[in-house]
């Protein structure tokens, strides 16, 4: 389970995916890509069996050495075809945005999905919430408000992903920095969520967890 996509780490790091193309996370790649409004083809790529999914993000090279374009993927509507937009500050209520335009273009999608879950436990073993304690009675699945989780989650995940980036050994770009900038603005909001847990399966919540206040235990 994640609380956030690739494409709300955009938010705060717009050229991420451009200057991040880890091989290791690249799930697809091509040079026969053409991009007309918000439709996004390759027919050399099976994107299904790559794994692109709605959320993750495409990088685009555009002609004449133009800086990339990163764009947020709204579906996979066939093997060869994807519907893009630039960021959209409302996933549920905004319209695909048309980009660029362009044939025979370079293009990538990487994914840091693994270091979303990762943060994910760390923020589920904060709460004491299973799978990360198997012994609460509660799981992440009674998450009320999940989406309340997004900013937080991607405030973790940039700290993970630059500081691993920054253990490559090159710093001139203040990449450590920007990690420790990350995890700061983790650590001061993680005590400010206050998290709704629904005990009843109607959607609503009816217990609340706060760090930011001591929990009472009867002896």
């Amino acid at each position: 389970m994640t609380f956030s996509l690739d494409r709300d780490l955009l938010v705060f790091e717009p050229r991420l995916f451009a200057e991040l193309a880890w091989p290791g996370q690249i799930l697809a790649a091509g040079g026969e890509g053409s991009l007309d409004g918000v439709t996004f083809t390759d027919d050399a790529i099976d994107f299904a069996a790559a794994g692109l999914a709605p959320g993750m993000v495409l990088t685009v090279q555009p002609p004449d050495n133009a800086p990339p374009v990163a764009l947020e993927i709204v579906s996979v509507d066939s093997d060869s075809q994807l519907t893009v937009s630039t960021l959209r500050a409302d996933t549920a209520a905004d319209a695909a945005a048309p980009a660029l335009a362009g044939d025979n273009l370079d293009w990538h999608v990487i994914s840091f999905a693994a270091q979303a879950q990762a943060v994910a436990l760390e923020m589920l073993a904060h709460f004491g919430l299973s799978p990360a304690n198997p012994a609460s009675l509660w799981s992440a699945d009674d998450i009320a408000y999940p989406d309340a989780l997004r900013t937080l989650s991607a405030y973790g995940v940039l700290a993970t992903v630059l500081a691993g980036a920054a253990q490559r050994g090159d710093d001139a770009d203040g990449t450590w920095a920007k990690a420790a900038h990350y995890r700061r603005l983790f650590d001061r909001l993680l005590p400010k969520i206050r998290l709704g847990l629904d005990s009843t399966g109607d959607g609503q919540a009816d217990v609340v967890r706060h760090l930011g206040a001591p929990r009472l235990r009867r002896d």
